[in-house]
């Protein structure tokens, strides 16, 4: 059986622009965009990122195809998610884990 193609194929990878970060797939379609403001005044009132929490947000949206499993074969019309224990299982899960502390800014990521 044929493996789905991916819709949006990696890489994906992020580009700066004045006022945001586009990541984009690899056909150059827009993917998330993520705003900032480098003024601290107009930051708080639109409640809106500084330039490195949007650039490192940015970068870890374009890692996500490194994360996430190759397509699967479907069995029955149901997809078959990862065994538990499995080495793509625990690469999703140690993602879930670390998310949250990216926002803390965490250096020891090196993001």
């Amino acid at each position: 059986m044929r493996m789905p193609q991916r819709r949006f194929p990696a890489p994906w990878s992020p580009e700066e622009t004045d006022t945001c970060f586009i990541v984009r797939d690899a056909n150059g379609q827009a993917l998330a965009h993520v705003y900032f403001e480098e003024e601290r005044g107009r930051r708080s009132a639109a409640h809106l990122l500084t330039h490195d929490e949007a650039r490192r947000i940015a970068a870890n949206i374009a890692k996500l195809p490194e994360l996430l499993p190759a397509p699967r074969t479907r069995t029955g019309g149901v997809s078959q998610p990862p065994e538990v224990g499995s080495s793509t299982y625990f690469k999703l899960r140690c993602y879930t884990i670390v998310t949250p502390l990216l926002h803390h800014g965490d250096t020891k990521l090196g993001l």
